[in-house]
């Protein structure tokens, strides 16, 4: 953005100068009258300005997030509710199996039961697992309902000594 103290802020003129400044070959002089006299109050022009764009930014942001958080935790808790239904289910299929070799009178059905044991705690820490990871994933993707927008005033310059008309 440009300040000038006749015109105030100036967006256009802004794009223009730093545009201009970024290329090295001569041009025509800027008229002395648009360059602000008091400095200060250009700063004050420029920071209402970039704070009264900030938050507009900072709406736009907030709004984009609480549309893009919410689609993700949706996501994230279908996917979840997918994976612990399925580990719930292994639970329940390795406690059957084990159940049933508890109560089977054949012996050396029964030399498996340590191993079965182990798969149900491995199956039952696997689903605990997931609960976990899925607190975790959504807290993440909630973190980000809030940005924030941030900016910094920087100034540019230029002297050009323009021979006398």
């Amino acid at each position: 953005m440009f300040v000038s103290d006749a015109n105030g802020i100036v967006e256009d003129m802004g794009r223009l100068l730093v545009e201009r400044a970024r290329q090295f070959h001569i041009e025509g002089s800027i008229d002395p009258q648009t360059i602000p006299d008091n400095l200060n109050h250009a700063e004050r022009l420029a920071n209402d300005f970039i704070s009264d764009k900030r938050q507009e930014l900072q709406r736009e942001a907030e709004s984009q997030a609480v549309e893009r958080v919410g689609g993700e935790v949706s996501r994230l808790n279908a996917f979840y509710d997918y994976k612990e239904r399925a580990a719930q289910d292994k639970v329940e299929a390795t406690q059957a199996t084990l159940n049933r070799i508890r109560e089977s009178g054949d012996s050396s059905q029964r030399l498996i039961l340590p191993v079965l044991e182990a798969n149900l705690r491995s199956d039952e820490a696997a689903a605990a697992q997931l609960s976990r990871d899925r607190s975790r994933r959504i807290a993440e993707a909630e973190a980000n309902r809030s940005p924030q927008v941030a900016f910094a005033l920087r100034s540019l310059g230029r002297i050009e000594i323009a021979a006398p008309a």
